[in-house]
């Protein structure tokens, strides 16, 4: 929440060109003093709280200083800018909606936590950002299976309906961003710059850009993991053509209208997902639901081109797996 907070308030307050223009000092009282203001409004001041508190307090406080330097470089070496923080999906813009076959409608909303734009002529290239202070991979193959939906339906929905907040909207893709600071070995032969590149190398962001020339050309690969020659990003990988959104995009509208259409009918089995991903793992009803006598679902981890030919030919079928 602190995170979140932190970059919402920083980027909403302050332009590219108004950030770009910041000294390290700058920001870093200008982060301090954001802080300082949530410490005080929601924790009664630091004058208020233990010790301990204050401790852990000040190691986020150096997490986040390093965290707004990385972005603003990174965005420095972008075409891209922030434009919003914290968007509401069914509240900014339109909710995600599928009709099922019956007449309901199934109506998604929720909160993007930044958007991003590429301007190129009569072009918007808008991406999303996902702070994680976890950790988060990308998989497109997730999608076969109903899983890490999420960034894909905010991207879908703001294509559909952002465009009487940003223009004409062509998605540029969705990116995770870690949002902590990873530690790293290090002793007295390595120098504070190696430290720092080390250091942001755990903060490179991962997920699906639009395989086109304006995008790849401002999207930094020392910012991005993808697969790069040269420096530069190249085709392949977790890279997707405007025609392979589309599909994604179909895939994602029949998921949810087959989850909706399961729901209404009253269907609840117990079908978990194992394999790559076991939904029993973590999960509270694992001693009363039977599961090892369910049908589980096996999941696979498949290259994208891969996932691709599934979803055209799926498609091809009318939608039947």
């Amino acid at each position: 929440t602190f995170i979140h907070y932190i970059m919402e308030v920083f980027f909403s307050k302050y332009s590219k060109n108004e950030f770009s223009n910041m000294s390290e000092d700058e920001i870093n009282k200008e982060c301090d003093s954001i802080l300082d203001d949530y410490v005080n409004k929601h924790f009664g001041g630091s004058q208020k709280n233990t010790p301990r508190f204050m401790y852990r307090f000040n190691k986020i406080r150096e997490n986040v200083h390093f965290l707004v330097l990385h972005i603003i470089e990174e965005l420095k070496n972008s075409g891209f800018e922030p434009v919003d923080c914290e968007l509401k999906i069914d509240g900014d813009i339109p909710g995600y909606e599928v009709v099922l076959p019956t007449g309901q409608k199934i109506l998604l909303r929720g909160s993007v936590d930044r958007v991003d734009i590429l301007k190129k002529g009569e072009e918007n290239y808008i991406r999303i950002i996902d702070y994680k202070t976890g950790s988060k991979e990308f998989k497109l193959s997730d999608i076969l299976y109903g899983l890490n939906l999420q960034m894909l339906i905010y991207l879908y929905a703001i294509t559909l309906g952002g465009e009487e907040r940003y223009g004409k909207v062509t998605p540029a893709g969705i990116l995770y961003m870690p949002a902590t600071v990873k530690p790293i070995s290090a002793d007295n032969t390595i120098s504070d710059e190696q430290i720092n590149e080390q250091v942001s190398r755990g903060l490179k962001m991962n997920g699906m850009l639009l395989n086109s020339l304006d995008v790849i050309d401002n999207s930094d690969a020392a910012y991005i993991s993808f697969n790069t020659k040269n420096g530069t990003l190249t085709a392949g990988g977790s890279l997707a053509s405007l025609e392979e959104l589309g599909m994604i995009f179909k895939k994602l509208d029949m998921t949810v209208a087959k989850m909706g259409t399961t729901l209404y009918s009253g269907n609840v089995e117990a079908s978990p997902l194992k394999g790559g991903k076991d939904s029993c793992e973590y999960c509270p009803y694992d001693s009363i639901c039977a599961y090892h006598m369910s049908d589980c679902r096996n999941s696979f981890s498949l290259k994208n081109d891969e996932v691709c030919r599934i979803l055209e030919e799926e498609q091809e079928n009318g939608g039947e797996e």
